[in-house]
């Protein structure tokens, strides 16, 4: 995942030079993009040095030895090998982050200067040899967790299908309502379903997944499902994928409903119109650790949505 897409969209923005500093004197490691928006983008996770305080005497000799005016921090244990040399270079924009159970938060810095030689002082080795000198954020925004994307879902947002449970496209209510869904998988509501009905983990399911978007100026019908004439009619707008993927977990919060917890192992190149007793037959490209990525702009459209109506109810 890239670093633009760490940070896209942050729920949180610190701006304010003491809140900054004290985010980043806080680890002793942090996590580095090299090559940011290039196809030589790498991340790596290293040990941070200096600044440990606002009044480390080797922190300031540190800055008079580098002649440098603004903050700064030391990273080390880079490893070189894995990184082209182009991206490591002075000037060089990078991406940094810091993650803690309590804190999420990254920017984008500047490599100020690479250390040649080791410095060392009575013995103590203050920053070691090819060590990083790299520039404070100006400001640090929230980091989006690997489930970034994970949205609750409205009926009139999506339609599912999964192969070998019949669904009825006509009906306004739905039969498998999807809970919450992000680019990495899903969780189904499976209605008049007990979880003994479930497919087990070592099962491989299938399932195409309908996501609409109202054209601007259309307002939808609250709780009912998008009818195949609102998207013919191009009142709404479709977007189709069918999924291979795999049971996570199943939950049986009462005898009339069933959760399924779903992962995504593939997408479908072709196909997304045919009947699901033939999705097995596809041919599905793997999904890596980015997820789906074409559905990330529909997500992030949700997800805005969502945020939104949270404050409403806040205000």
């Amino acid at each position: 995942m890239n670093f633009s897409e760490l940070i896209k969209t942050p729920d949180v923005t610190l701006e304010e030079a003491g809140l900054i500093g004290k985010i980043i004197r806080g680890f002793n490691r942090a996590n580095i993009a090299f090559g940011l928006n290039t196809k030589d983008e790498i991340h790596h996770a290293v040990d941070k040095s200096f600044p440990m305080g606002d009044t480390d005497p080797i922190y300031e000799a540190l800055k008079r030895h580098f002649k440098i005016d603004g903050e700064f921090f030391v990273i080390e244990k880079i490893p070189y090998e894995e990184i082209p040399e182009g991206v490591v270079k002075e000037g060089a924009d990078v991406g940094v982050y810091f993650i803690s159970q309590d804190v999420r938060m990254g920017g984008y810095a500047k490599i100020l200067t690479r250390v040649e030689k080791g410095i060392v002082n009575k013995g103590n080795v203050l920053v070691g040899k090819n060590a990083l000198v790299v520039s404070f954020p100006d400001k640090l925004v929230s980091v989006n967790r690997r489930t970034r994307y994970r949205v609750p879902l409205k009926v009139e947002e999506h339609f599912c299908e999964v192969a070998d449970f019949p669904v009825d496209r006509n009906s306004p209510i739905p039969k498998y309502m999807i809970r919450n869904i992000s680019n990495k998988g899903m969780c189904v509501v499976f209605l008049t379903v007990s979880a003994n009905q479930l497919p087990e983990k070592d099962e491989v399911v299938y399932a195409r997944i309908s996501l609409f978007t109202p054209t601007k100026g259309y307002v939808p019908k609250r709780g009912v499902v998008i009818s195949a004439t609102e998207v013919t009619e191009g009142k709404v707008q479709q977007e189709q994928y069918v999924v291979k993927c795999r049971p996570c977990y199943t939950d049986e919060p009462n005898e009339r409903t069933a959760f399924l917890g779903l992962s995504f192992l593939g997408v479908a190149r072709e196909g997304t119109s045919l009947d699901p007793d033939r999705f097995p037959y596809l041919t599905y490209v793997p999904v890596d650790e980015n997820g789906i990525e074409g559905m990330i702009h529909w997500l992030n459209r949700i997800q805005q949505i969502r945020r939104a109506e949270e404050k409403d109810l806040m205000d």
